[in-house]
């Protein structure tokens, strides 16, 4: 005889995606009254869905709401999220390592909060990630060469936090990237002459890493036509 428990056998949909957005929304400073736990979660403030015949949460929006409190593990849940936006909040607490389960994840927004920790493990599970915004968090730990693995990447903006180590010389497989922002961290070493190879780079800066970044400006910088602003 074989048991199976009813969260094992629960199908993802837009039930399963309810019951996460109610978890969610417990872990953050909001008034029971945000959203009315007896309609639709479709038709909820900062919430999109999918189609109608079968939709699924795709988008949540949670920006520049003021929220306090932590993100939940649930949020792993959100199986069909292509956009999470929580930026500009007062969020505090580590990056759920949940958060890798997003498989179909595009936008990844955290910024302007006091998020604490490392990276989440496993990052390169977010193969579909174009925008990845961790600016202005308490984030610590050293620069995933990892990252280099989400080629999809357009945005890598992790300024302001409390990154230390050298510049991963693989960031220059990331080819589709146009803004890479690691400014205000604790970045040392110099840097890499594989920046050159980031074609169609248009932003780059590496300003306020605590006068850690030496050597000289390499010409392969001279490479990257697109470029319209640097700062170092």
């Amino acid at each position: 005889m074989f048991l199976f428990s009813v969260e094992s056998a629960t199908i993802p949909s837009i039930l399963t995606d309810k019951e996460a957005l109610i978890e969610i929304k417990a872990n953050f400073s909001l008034s029971p009254s945000f959203w009315d736990h007896n309609s639709s979660p479709c038709n909820w403030t900062g919430v999109v869905c999918s189609n109608k015949t079968s939709p699924r949460v795709v988008v949540l929006d949670l920006s520049s709401l003021g929220l306090t409190g932590s993100i939940s593990t649930y949020i792993g849940n959100l199986s069909f999220l292509n956009s999470l936006q929580l930026q500009n909040n007062k969020l505090s607490g580590n990056i759920p390592s949940e958060i890798v389960n997003l498989k179909r994840l595009r936008s990844l927004n955290l910024s302007s909060n006091a998020l604490g920790g490392s990276f989440p493990s496993n990052m390169t599970q977010l193969a579909a990630l174009q925008v990845l915004d961790f600016t202005a968090n308490n984030i610590t730990g050293m620069l995933p060469k990892e990252l280099s693995h989400l080629t999809k990447l357009r945005v890598l903006n992790i300024a302001q936090n409390k990154i230390y180590g050298s510049i991963p010389t693989a960031i220059s497989n990331l080819s589709l990237l146009t803004d890479l922002n690691l400014g205000t961290n604790s970045l040392s070493g110099m840097i890499p002459s594989e920046l050159g190879l980031l074609h169609k780079l248009q932003h780059l800066d590496l300003s306020l890493n605590q006068n850690k970044i030496y050597g000289s400006i390499p010409t392969a910088i001279s490479n990257l036509s697109l470029l319209t602003d640097l700062n170092l």
